[in-house]
């Protein structure tokens, strides 16, 4: 009967030094793969303004000069630059009534929202014809106001839409049809709307034809 045979001890011992190295060469590489992983969702949560944001370096101070303020509202707001003009007719021939208004203010535009007046005619006029002038380009806002059976007094408020640049002249023109404006009564036109400001620091594009 013969015992057990022992393997060769140097050739026991290099296999399992082989062994040794193939399994902390599995450890080294599970470890990089973690490590790349961890370094992955540290980039993926990192904030975009952290990781991108520089500290200010240079202090800016905007000037805001009395005579040239900077913009804290809207220059051209409707309530921040109303615009209303009340004038006595012209009566031409007392058939008539001719209301002039200041120029509009160099540098601006008016828009005209609304046509207002107070007449007072010799009879009852069948209607009242109303009409603009003095636009660049040659526009009118034009309209019959309806009278009171019975009633030589008319007034009205007209919701229009006109545009007048700066240095023109609105003018308003108003006869009754079938009747004649009273001579000695005051005849008033009101226009209301608001001013645009079209200068070099808010310009306004050219009213297309």
């Amino acid at each position: 009967m013969h015992g057990p045979v022992l393997a060769n001890p140097d050739e026991s011992s290099g296999q399992n030094r082989k062994k040794l190295d193939e399994a902390a060469g599995l450890r080294l590489a599970a470890t990089g793969i973690a490590a790349a992983f961890a370094a992955s969702l540290a980039i993926l949560v990192c904030p975009v303004g952290g990781a991108f944001a520089a500290s200010a370096t240079a202090q800016v101070d905007v000037a805001n000069p009395a005579t040239n303020p900077a913009l804290t509202s809207s220059v051209d707001d409707p309530g921040r630059t109303a615009y209303e003009g009340t004038v006595n007719c012209v009566l031409v021939n007392n058939i008539v009534c001719k209301a002039n208004f200041a120029a509009v203010p160099q540098g601006h535009r008016l828009v005209v929202q609304h046509i207002s007046a107070q007449l007072e005619f010799a009879t009852d006029p069948l209607l009242v014809d109303v009409a603009t002038q003095g636009s660049p380009n040659q526009g009118s806002s034009s309209f019959f106001v309806p009278s009171l059976a019975n009633s030589s007094i008319s007034r009205f408020d007209q919701a229009v839409i006109q545009y007048f640049e700066g240095g023109s002249t609105p003018v308003v023109v108003i006869n009754g049809i079938g009747s004649v404006l009273a001579a000695n009564a005051p005849q008033a036109v009101t226009l209301t709307g608001y001013l645009l400001t079209c200068n070099a620091a808010t310009p306004c594009a050219p009213i297309a034809p």
